[in-house]
């Protein structure tokens, strides 16, 4: 007796889970690399190589399988055999679940691009200040500092860490490069404090020969080795005299998506999987069904036989039953043999899988309905409480990278004599990317007797770009002696505001 959903439950299947690679997170694919000081790798490169052959062999599959989800190529679903017979059909359906996890996140985060503040109640004066903040604005034009911010933003959540490269180039501009995640990695001591001594980059110069560049960067200087193979057991020799640098520490600098370095969608990546799991095996069912087997009950005219191949094409299907003489009589039934479907199971089982997979990585479920009916921003915050606990805490390990950075900054330009001032404080304004309840805070604004300029309120318009030049425009075009606004139940009286000296519509009061 055939089974109800068989096919769901991967008994059509074969090998799977000995034919897929057991990449999970490990100890070992999230390590940190750790020495005496930078001393002891530059007199000891054979130490420095086997760091770096560590990190290729143990974690770099790691992140190389978490990009591979983030790029819709599912690995579980791509992996190994999955019908025991050839013939039938083989559907992988990948969904792009970690893509869209990431970015949901990283343009909360980031879409509003983050702002540089310096503390006001730093003690520098009001020129260093001035000097501070246009060597700041300066260097986020030249790198682009929003497109940057969000490329680092997008591998903090892909793969649990992201690096990024301070460079002063020939032409005296400082440049800030994105590095690739499986390239790069820090170097700690053995303190408490586990400080940053170094960070080593690798990357492929010979393909054919297998030879690795190697670069390792201490807080003064930068060290650049000769190709070789990750698997010698030889001393590493320089290309070059070490090239001495000014920004005061490692250049090199590493955000973490927190202690453990996990990705935002590594979690749910079983549920991604079973997903795309059930999404194929409803997809070959669909497909089968097509090619399900006639089945022809009774004696049928042998002349007939060879003609129901050919019938099938044509959809058509003439059953003649074999003559069973005088007084015999004969039946015929056609039919398909099929599997039972069970529809509502099978969609209550994907919809449970998506909620699950959106509710475990703290984001919200767009397609949901009961999502999809809130309107104001108030009720969205809500919905999205998850994805405010993922913010705080992206926040913080952004800030702490970017303080790194931008003291990194100062260092350099103390020692080029472009900045002379004392250490400022420096704060970082994220602002979420939601809808703005404006509406909402404007009649309760309203309704407890507050006022607002003209300014203001055409600020708060999206179609108005420039308000000064608006505000021009109104007073060219001219402007009645009394405007109502019903809608709000709030009137702007021009006369009042004439005798007091007010431009006409900058005061609001209530009724």
């Amino acid at each position: 007796m055939l089974k109800v959903n068989e096919f769901e439950h991967g008994e059509d299947m074969r090998g799977r889970k000995s034919d897929l690679p057991t990449i999970t997170y490990d100890k070992q694919a999230v390590s940190r690399y750790q020495a005496k000081d930078a001393t002891e790798l530059i007199e000891d490169t054979k130490k420095l190589l086997k760091m770096v052959n560590h990190h290729h062999h143990y974690q770099v599959p790691r992140l190389n399988y978490l990009e591979a989800y983030y790029l819709g190529n599912n690995v579980d679903i791509l992996s190994g055999e999955r019908r025991v017979e050839n013939t039938k059909s083989d559907h992988r359906a990948r969904h792009s679940f970690a893509a869209t996890i990431s970015d949901f996140i990283n343009t909360y985060v980031l879409g509003i691009p983050m702002k540089v503040i310096v503390d006001p109640d730093t003690e520098v004066s009001d020129t260093d200040k001035d000097n501070l903040e246009n060597l700041i604005f300066e260097f986020n034009k030249v790198n682009d500092i929003n497109a940057h911010n969000s490329e680092i933003s997008r591998d903090q959540n892909n793969f649990g860490r992201a690096y990024e490269l301070l460079e002063r180039t020939a032409d005296d501009k400082d440049r800030i490069y994105r590095l690739d995640p499986t390239e790069v990695f820090m170097i700690y001591d053995f303190t408490v404090r586990s400080r940053v001594i170094a960070a080593c980059r690798y990357y492929l110069t010979d393909p054919e020969k297998d030879k690795y560049a190697i670069e390792l960067y201490t807080y003064d200087k930068i060290y650049r080795y000769e190709p070789v193979k990750l698997d010698t057991n030889k001393t590493l020799e320089l290309q070059s005299a070490p090239e001495p640098h000014l920004f005061g520490g490692v250049p090199i600098i590493e955000y973490r998506s927190d202690r453990y370095r996990m990705s935002v969608f590594e979690r749910v990546l079983p549920l991604i999987d079973l997903y795309d799991s059930a999404v194929s095996d409803t997809s070959n069912y669909m497909t089968d069904f097509n090619d399900a087997i006639l089945a022809i009950e009774g004696r049928l005219k042998a002349d007939l036989v060879s003609q129901v191949p050919k019938m099938k094409d044509a959809n058509v299907l003439v059953l003649i039953p074999e003559d069973d003489g005088p007084g015999g009589s004969s039946s015929l039934t056609a039919k398909y043999l099929t599997k039972s479907y069970d529809v509502a199971g099978v969609e209550a089982h994907k919809t449970r899988l998506k909620n699950d997979i959106f509710e475990l990585a703290g984001v919200p479920n767009l397609s949901d309905e009961a999502f999809s009916g809130q309107r104001s921003g108030e009720a969205l915050k809500y919905k999205m409480f998850g994805l405010e606990q993922r913010r705080q805490d992206k926040e913080k390990f952004l800030a702490k990278g970017f303080r790194v950075r931008y003291k990194l900054l100062e260092n350099l330009k103390e020692a080029v004599k472009e900045y002379s001032g004392p250490e400022p404080s420096l704060t970082f304004k994220f602002t979420p990317n939601l809808p703005k309840a404006y509406l909402d805070e404007l009649q309760a604004f309203t309704n407890a007797g507050g006022e607002l300029s003209q300014e203001t309120m055409l600020g708060l318009l999206s179609f108005v770009e420039d308000v000064p030049s608006e505000q021009e425009k109104i007073l060219a075009e001219g402007v009645p002696e009394r405007l109502e606004v019903d809608k709000d139940e709030v009137r702007y009286d021009q006369a009042r505001q004439k005798d007091a000296g007010v431009w006409p519509g900058q005061r609001m009061a209530t009724t």
